[in-house]
């Protein structure tokens, strides 16, 4: 992951305020819920965080209709954050599988290349 990293650079990188969310859920449900919150805002720094917006919810909706119809199921989570990635032209960059069932999004799992 690191020297995947160092490939694009950590300027070009952002994150979604719900991965946002989720990782200040894991760093308070943790043991060291203090220095996991200082590693959040150091991590954070130098990334552009993604707000939802009305262009993420359309897509949102669309993408939960779509996989509803076909009989798929993503957790709404998932979607919100694909939902942001799609609406801003963004390669999410994730190891669950679920997102490879949204049409449209680019996704890239940086442990799998480390593993190659």
């Amino acid at each position: 992951m690191e020297k995947k990293l160092a490939e694009v650079g950590v300027y070009s990188l952002a994150l979604s305020n719900s991965v946002l969310a989720e990782l200040y859920f894991g760093a308070y449900k943790s043991q060291k819920a203090a220095a996991n919150i200082k590693r959040i805002e150091l991590f954070k720094k130098n990334l552009v965080v993604l707000p939802d917006s009305e262009e993420s919810a359309r897509i949102f909706g669309k993408i939960k209709a779509e996989l509803r119809s076909k009989g798929k199921a993503v957790d709404d989570f998932d979607i919100l954050i694909a939902s942001i990635a799609l609406a801003n032209d963004c390669t999410l960059i994730a190891n669950d599988t679920d997102f490879g069932k949204i049409k449209g999004l680019r996704v890239e799992n940086w442990r799998e290349a480390k593993l190659r």
